[in-house]
């Protein structure tokens, strides 16, 4: 049966001359010999030799000092476990990223919001209504610290259920310094006005994704908002307290996408709504960038638009909402 022997160049030697290596220190590369030309450019000057004397292979002349000492000290288990944990640290993402994405079944999302609130309303009864705006008029806060819960069910590679609700809630006591006149009720200026506006928006949608790839999606949707919304203007020196309760079923429909630079990051953007012709027209629309460290885990960041505008009659009603937000996720 042929061994192998090895041996390598040592420049204190006289020429012609060389060390004899330790057998473990180099046994395991006779399988590789040939092949992995990265390894023998690593191990410069080793001769592998057979047991008559005939020499298999010349490794490369380039020398490496760390490969080199370590060879010579023939101390490759060292080497192995540095090799190891190397290859460990540079492949690890690539085992991570391949379980992210959207590799889940279930999404359960928490998100904080800061919009900024612009609005004018117009409610007209009996003849008696005028224009004003809720932040420069009444006094509401122009930013707004808000929080939504969103949920995403995934029962099929291409098919999505979703359900968000989100609260908003603003308070105001100011001194009005112009005349405000609301559903048939009129504040004439320097009145002490107590004004609240309760919104809770609930949506529930259906979204099915007709072109899925390795880099992404793109997918329709179709929504139904639900929009409750209080009101109430009061005014406790004229003896009026005006409330309003609205609930209205707002149909959406729009699209979605998904790019995905590398595994575990993506950008994404979704737009909906729903025109009205003359009446106006309502619009949501978002973008973000999504972080996914690990598969159950992410994290999000984006900026958000939302815009109702609607026309009756006499009746009219601004209302916009936009700003940046940050999202937690949670996946299984």
């Amino acid at each position: 049966m042929k061994t192998w022997v090895a041996y390598i160049k040592n420049d204190n030697l006289p020429v012609g001359q060389a060390s004899r290596l330790p057998e473990h220190s180099w046994r395991r590369f006779i399988p590789l010999i040939g092949q992995a030309r990265r390894l023998s450019y690593w191990v410069g000057g080793c001769k592998i030799f057979s047991n008559n004397g005939s020499e298999l292979k010349e490794f490369s002349e380039k020398r490496s000092r760390f490969f080199d000492n370590t060879l010579k000290g023939g101390d490759m288990k060292k080497l192995g476990y540095r090799l190891g944990i190397l290859l460990m640290v540079l492949c690890w993402p690539a085992f991570v990223w391949a379980q992210v994405g959207e590799d889940y079944n279930l999404e359960i999302e928490g998100r904080y919001w800061k919009p900024k609130l612009d609005s004018t309303v117009k409610v007209v009864e009996n003849a008696i209504g005028n224009e004003f705006k809720l932040v420069d008029d009444l006094g509401f806060d122009s930013q707004k610290d808000t929080g939504e819960v969103r949920l995403q069910i995934k029962f099929a590679k291409k098919h999505k259920f979703n359900f968000s609700y989100l609260p908003l809630k603003w308070d105001a006591d100011k001194i009005v310094t112009r005349t405000i006149e609301f559903s048939g009720q009129t504040y004439t200026v320097g009145t002490r006005v107590q004004s609240k506006l309760e919104l809770n928006f609930y949506k529930v949608g259906y979204e099915y994704d007709f072109l899925v790839g390795k880099i992404g999606f793109l997918g329709g949707a179709i929504d139904v908002l639900v929009a409750n919304a209080r009101v109430e203007l009061k005014a406790p020196a004229l003896a009026i307290d005006e409330k309003e309760d609205k609930t209205i079923p707002i149909p959406m429909i729009g699209l979605i996408g998904r790019v995905y630079p590398i595994k575990w990051v993506n950008l994404t953007a979704k737009v909906s709504g729903l025109p009205l012709g003359s009446y106006g027209h309502v619009i949501e629309a978002e973008a973000s960038l999504n972080v996914n460290p690990i598969k159950y885990v992410g994290i999000s960041g984006g900026y958000r638009y939302f815009e109702t505008k609607f026309q009756y009659e006499n009746n009219s009603l601004n209302f916009k909402l936009d700003g940046p937000f940050a999202a937690l996720m949670i996946r299984f």
